[in-house]
């Protein structure tokens, strides 16, 4: 509970712009649920909090035009969606995971544009689409932001098209 406290001043602080604040709530919440995490590794609640734990440094920075600070927030906040579709391949894991990685391509294509990295993530955000569609059936504004975000690929390298 103190965790989600925690949170949750943070989002009221973030609101009110006092970012500092904000920050340190956030932080205060993302190490306990580090610790929890690791104390109870096989429980993915953990994991998932932390994850969306992230996901709040991640808005924060991006609130302070932190471009850097959200990126590499949101690359762990994927990274732990990535452990969490491995051991929770369920439909409901593979739709967070798949919103986690557009929010990480968005952050690419705004940091560097269209480099290997966000190609490659790209690539792999499409051909998971193009397997799990029926999973992806209930979250039409996935597919949505995944052709949104191909079009600012496609429109910083004409040359590559869709595939």
């Amino acid at each position: 509970y103190l965790a989600a406290s925690l949170e949750q001043l943070g989002d009221l602080r973030k609101l009110q712009q006092r970012f500092d604040e904000a920050e340190t709530a956030y932080q205060e919440s993302l190490q306990l649920r580090i610790g929890l995490a690791r104390e109870f590794p096989a429980e993915a609640t953990w994991r998932r909090l932390l994850a969306l734990g992230y996901a709040s440094l991640k808005d924060l920075s991006a609130a302070r035009n932190d471009l850097n600070g959200a990126t590499v927030a949101q690359r762990e906040a994927a990274r732990l969606w990535d452990e969490l579709l491995q051991d929770l391949p369920g439909s409901s894991t593979q739709q967070e995971w798949f919103d986690s990685q557009l929010l990480l391509l968005e952050l690419l294509l705004l940091g560097n544009g269209n480099g290997a990295e966000t190609m490659a993530l790209l690539d792999k955000l499409r051909d998971f689409a193009q397997k799990n569609a029926p999973v992806l059936e209930a979250r039409p504004e996935l597919i949505d932001e995944l052709a949104r975000l191909q079009k600012k690929a496609n429109a910083s390298t004409p040359s590559r098209g869709s595939r």
